[in-house]
């Protein structure tokens, strides 16, 4: 027992927080990165968990406000030595202050803010390459600020006409950027990290999203609630959420289904799907389709269902994840359609204006949904205390005080009544500590068998005690009065008398009593060390006796009220602390007088302290109002630890924890072992000084899932699947795009069915080769079977379904021709139904027209009512789209024209025009040219052969390679795309990223679509030799040598370097 008590006191212990119950404004202060870490606000405290194993990795505090709002730092970006991997996490509070943190370390890197009021919104900036540093901050009431959250340095401040509650900004363009006001939506399309927004944007408003009722708000009235008819166009309706631009709020009829923003509690632009805006509000949630600016689905409550607090859209899978009030989390996902790939079926007429069979509507199935949570008020952290001695006191009110034994919990005897009523009490150290260890140690030697007695002291100078709640037997009793000590305590009465007493056995006697002393107040807290006794009254007084000298000092704090005083555990330790009112010190006695360490005032420097105590000779701890607990080293500046420096009962498996040259050793190592005969996850033959590196690499890899560590050797799709799944592991954003990417389309040019021939083949002998089983630790997490329940029956089917799988809708313009075309075409089916306006209808056409479905475009043309003064123009154009393909002489007259229109700013009449005689090469040519390159990479896709389309994704490439875009990873995957993987290689030489080209190489080998040419063999070797002086940098000294053997003539010299370094 006695070893456990020194093992415990022995204790490592760090500053640190144990944080309690959430403040109303940390609501929505929550963010979960790609590093697999959980941070949220707490008071004025970020908290970092890790989800695996439930465990607080880290408690950041700096902040003096509540924390509003936290980001972690994207991962979008290629990692290396320069960029290791680190755990970067921004942070707002409610004074307007941001923070960004090195979460690792537990410590600020820069603070900055723009006014003082709380922080509305967060976001990293991952859309360009130039730097990972941007942070763009939405400061109330309607200034955004882009920081370099580096340096705190502020970049450039937009202010807006309108208070402005959140924002959002589109995943699939980074120009366009959507506001939620207090009662309107604001669109800017000129973000830009070099400049400015020069304008104010758009601003809309919107109608009521409830099909029941409709929040009307006009000038000089109050809201109101008015019934709707029931018999109203549902269509008609949902086209009127988005009503205008700049729309004035005049009581008319015309405004009668304008609401405020005041219901809507989110908005967020739709992570997968381009063009979409999700809009949530407590009892349904809205997807509005920016093309046309409707409603193309409504997502109700279930009747009896717990409203929307939250709703999170992911960006792999066309998923809705839903929080609820009561604390459940509803799945949603979108049904297929693709009922209608082409708006008119054979045997249709121009003339033929039946609807659409089936509705388009976009439509999410609820999956699963987990049970709700018992809401109860939340215990709040109050105060602590501990009973290190074998007596305790309790002292009343209106009663004498009562003597108790600890270990028997029975009253020993009360004090007399004629005894005045404490104001402080204290016990002695346990001054027989010393002779009753003693009789322990003689008692324990007695027994047979090495039985330690039953009851023992020992931990620090203020001793522990422990206890039996059972009878002791006979012998008990005697060895318990054999052991019984003498212990002292001493207590003040209102007047400032000294009390003190003895305690023996089973009663105590009143030993002396000292008078009060001049100066000092009614005393508040009595301390005592030693032979060191401290004194602390109501007025902020100090007294320090010294009992082996007889001296007696007393000081004035000038602090007001001493709540407590306490020394701090450790022999010849004689630091002590002061609790005030408004705050904390932390003294030190030497030489009988008391000298100030460090000060802190609440609520400058904290919130208010109900209590404290010692967890060590050197942590204070401290319990505040907030319900947190904090853990201060002696300066009382920081109340955090670097995460190495934290205990965890569990071990946490995570690649960030570990140092950024570990990190990468790790990565490296487990995506491809080329110079093992046989892949193996054990890391070896790092360097004597480096031991201890590899040990806790090899113990990070121990504690990743047994399923993944079983299936890294065998990956059916070998390098390039692995990195895949190394990319997720790694929480690396940049690395999972790329190869994602990178193992479709490697699978698509080798694999690639012509014919039926070539698919019975595929699923014939060689199948086993090509197409993996599903891992059982994907599962229950893969959604492949949830997009479409039907989809897998059968073994031949699901055989192909997987060897087939499309890439997912986020990835956009990276998808295949095919799966592009059909989806736009969905789309525009989906606006064709949702027709209600003049102006909709107009852009359906024209999108028909670039489509090549000129059927449906004649028909839409041909609706145009004759009141409307574009009937005669559109009943030409009408006739113009119907007969322009037997008309081959008019081509040329057509092309002039279009080209007259391009020139004279007609850009999309002049577009249309062309893709009409289907030039639509030159139409592409056309708009990029004048800028418009999203509509020409849109075009090309969706229209042009393979050829064509390649030659215009080329210049796009070279556009976002140019320095005023600096999107070379997005290249990086259109050239994938384009199958152009020798020019990828050539890429990834040129942007350093020698891991990843050397990686790409290997998987090209493996696919046998590895460039042979001259050129391109030098272009591997030069890779091979950068990737080798990488790998020796790290200290992997097997995996360097084995590409130098690769790398040439040069190769071949660095390997001797190697040797040498290594030796």
């Amino acid at each position: 027992m006695l070893h456990d008590i020194k093992r415990h006191v022995n204790m490592k212990l760090s500053p640190k927080v144990i944080t309690g119950a959430l403040h109303a404004q940390n609501k929505g202060a929550s963010d979960w990165g790609w590093q697999g870490l959980l941070s949220y606000g707490c008071h004025g405290f970020v908290v970092v968990v890790d989800p695996k194993t439930i465990q607080v990795l880290q408690v950041l505090a700096k902040h003096k406000g509540n924390v509003v709002k936290v980001k972690w730092a994207k991962e979008n970006y290629h990692h290396d030595l320069g960029n290791p991997y680190s755990l970067r996490l921004a942070s707002g509070d409610s004074n307007g202050v941001i923070i960004v943190w090195d979460v690792s370390a537990g410590v600020a890197k820069a603070e900055f803010s723009e006014g003082t009021k709380p922080i509305q919104d967060l976001e990293w900036l991952t859309y360009q390459d130039a730097s990972h540093d941007l942070l763009v901050a939405l400061h109330p009431p309607y200034s955004l600020v882009l920081w370099n959250a580096d340096t705190g340095t502020k970049l450039w401040k937009k202010s807006y006409t309108e208070p402005l509650l959140s924002f959002s900004f589109d995943p699939f363009n980074s120009k366009n950027v959507a506001f939620l006001g207090s009662d309107c939506i604001v669109f800017i399309d000129d973000f830009s990290v070099t400049k400015t927004p020069s304008s104010n944007g758009k601003k809309f408003f919107i109608s009521s999203p409830s099909s029941s009722a409709t929040n009307l708000k006009t000038d000089g009235s109050t809201s109101s609630i008015e019934k709707k008819a029931a018999s109203k166009n549902l269509a008609e309706r949902m086209s009127k959420i988005l009503v205008g631009e700049g729309t004035s709020k005049k009581s008319t009829k015309e405004d009668s289904d304008q609401v405020m923003l005041n219901d809507c509690i989110q908005l967020l632009y739709h992570q997968s799907c381009r063009h979409h805006l999700v809009l949530v509000y407590t009892r349904e949630i809205l997807i509005l389709d920016l093309e046309i600016n409707q409603t193309v689905g409504i997502i109700p409550i279930e009747r009896a269902g717990s409203p929307f607090v939250q709703v999170v859209s992911f960006r792999q899978r066309d998923v809705l994840l839903c929080l609820h009030e009561n604390g459940s989390v509803s799945a949603r996902i979108r049904r297929k359609t693709n009922a209608i790939t082409t708006p008119a079926s054979e045997g249709h007429g121009a003339f033929d204006d039946s609807p659409p069979p089936i509705s388009m509507d976009v439509t999410y199935d609820l999956r699963c949904q987990s049970d709700g949570m018992r809401v109860t008020r939340h215990s709040r952290v109050s105060s602590m205390a501990c009973c290190p001695v074998q007596y305790f006191i309790v002292g009343f009110k209106d009663k004498p005080l009562e003597l108790w034994d600890l270990q028997t919990l029975t009253m020993l005897r009360e004090t007399g009544k004629s005894l005045p009523h404490p104001t402080a009490l204290e016990w002695s150290p346990s001054h027989s500590l010393k002779s009753l260890k003693k009789k322990m140690m003689s008692h324990g030697s007695e027994k047979e068998g090495g039985q330690q007695a039953s009851t023992g002291v020992g931990g620090d100078s203020m001793g522990v005690s422990t206890t039996s709640l059972t009878e002791p037997s006979e012998s008990e009793s005697k060895v318990n009065q054999k052991m019984m000590v003498k212990e002292h305590f001493v207590y003040t009465d209102p007047e400032g008398t000294l009390y003190h007493f003895v305690v023996e056995g089973s009663g105590f006697s009143d030993a002396s009593r000292v008078p009060p002393e001049s100066g000092m107040g009614t005393i508040t807290w009595i301390a005592w060390k030693g032979d060191f006794i401290l004194f602390g009254d109501g007025e902020g007084q100090l007294s320090v006796w010294d009992l082996k000298n007889k001296t007696q000092r007393t000081m004035a704090t000038r602090r007001g009220w001493i709540k407590k005083i306490r020394f701090a555990p450790g022999r010849g330790n004689m630091k002590f602390f002061i609790l005030y009112i408004d705050g904390f010190d932390i003294w030190d006695l030497k030489d009988g007088k008391a000298e100030l360490l460090s000060s802190m005032k609440s609520p400058r420097d904290v919130a208010k302290v109900v209590d404290a105590d010692w967890t060590g000779s050197d942590r204070p701890v401290l319990a505040t109002a907030e319900g947190c607990i904090q853990v201060f080293d002696l300066t009382l500046k920081s109340c955090s630890c670097t995460i190495e420096d934290r205990e965890f009962p569990d071990e946490v498996a995570n690649p960030y924890i570990l140092s950024p040259k570990g990190s990468l050793m790790m990565k490296y190592h487990l995506q491809n072992q080329p110079w093992n005969q046989e892949y193996s996850p054990k890391l070896e033959g790092l360097r004597e000084e480096e031991q201890n590196l590899q040990t806790t690499l090899n113990r990070q890899i121990d504690l990743l899932d047994s399923d993944i560590l079983d299936y890294l050797p065998c990956c059916r799709f070998g390098v390039a699947e692995r990195c895949v799944m190394l990319a997720k592991l790694f929480g690396d954003e940049s690395d999972f795009l790329f190869w994602t990417v990178a193992l479709y389309y490697l699978r698509a040019v080798k694999w690639s069915p012509k014919s039926q021939g070539d698919k019975d083949l595929l699923l014939g002998p060689e199948k086993d080769k090509f197409v993996p089983p599903t891992p059982s630790y994907k599962e229950t997490n893969d959604l492949v079977m949830l997009d479409s329940p039907d989809e897998g029956e059968g073994s031949e089917q699901g055989a192909w379904s997987l060897l087939d799988l499309q890439l997912e809708r986020y990835f956009d313009t990276i998808c295949d021709n095919d799966s592009f075309k059909l989806y736009q075409l969905d789309r525009v089916a989906l606006h064709d139904s949702k027709r209600v306006t003049y102006e909709h209808t107009k852009k359906c056409a024209e999108n028909y027209i670039m489509l090549r479905e000129t059927d449906r475009a004649v028909q839409l043309l041909l609706e145009t009512e004759p009141e409307n003064d574009t009937y005669y123009t559109d009943c030409l154009r009408a006739c113009l789209v119907a007969s322009i393909r037997s008309s081959g002489v008019s081509q040329s007259t057509i092309k002039l024209v279009a080209t007259n229109l391009i020139a004279n700013g007609k850009i999309k009449e002049g577009v249309q025009l062309l893709c009409l005689i289907d030039k639509g090469m030159d139409a592409c040519r056309y708009l990029q040219t004048y800028g418009a390159w999203d509509q020409a990479v849109w075009l090309a896709k969706a229209t042009l052969t393979e050829t064509d389309c390649c030659e215009v994704m080329k210049r796009w490439v070279d556009h976002l390679c140019g320095t005023q875009v600096n999107q070379k990873s997005k290249a990086l995957l259109v050239m994938l795309s384009l199958g152009q993987f020798s020019k990828v290689l050539e890429m990834l030489y040129g942007m350093r990223q020698f891991n990843r080209a050397a990686c790409f190489t290997a998987a090209l080998e493996e696919f046998g679509l590895l460039d042979q040419s001259p050129d391109n063999v030098s272009l591997v070797e030069a890779v091979y030799l950068e990737y080798a002086r990488l790998l020796a940098n790290l200290g992997l000294r097997a995996p360097a040598e084995f590409y130098c053997q690769k790398a040439g003539d040069k190769g071949r010299q660095f390997k001797e370097e190697v040797r040498i370094l290594f030796t």
